[in-house]
């Protein structure tokens, strides 16, 4: 979306699904599963399967995808030093 909407994908990128087979996850742990296990939040992910190619988003979809970046914030808080500098050791820490 970022590179047909706006020309170019922002930097740096982190995909998620990625980053977890690499603490071990099998690649198809969802963001979902991710969230819970390590913040204890559970998404409501009646919204996930819906149209997000179409225009404009209902309200839900809106509500869906800000709560998801407000949790992958904090997990990529706990994921990452202050520094910026990825802590393996947190890596499955649970």
């Amino acid at each position: 979306m970022f590179l047909n909407v706006f020309g170019e994908l922002p930097q740096p990128l982190i995909d998620t699904q990625i980053l977890a087979a690499f603490c071990g996850r099998p690649m198809s742990w969802g963001f979902a599963s991710m969230v819970e296990e390590y913040s204890g939040v559970t998404l409501d992910k009646s919204e996930s399967r819906t149209d997000w190619l179409a225009r404009p988003l209902t309200e839900r979809q809106c509500e869906y995808a800000s709560g998801g970046c407000l949790v992958s914030v904090t997990d990529h808080r706990k994921a990452y030093g202050r520094n910026g500098g990825l802590r393996l050791a947190t890596c499955g820490a649970g």
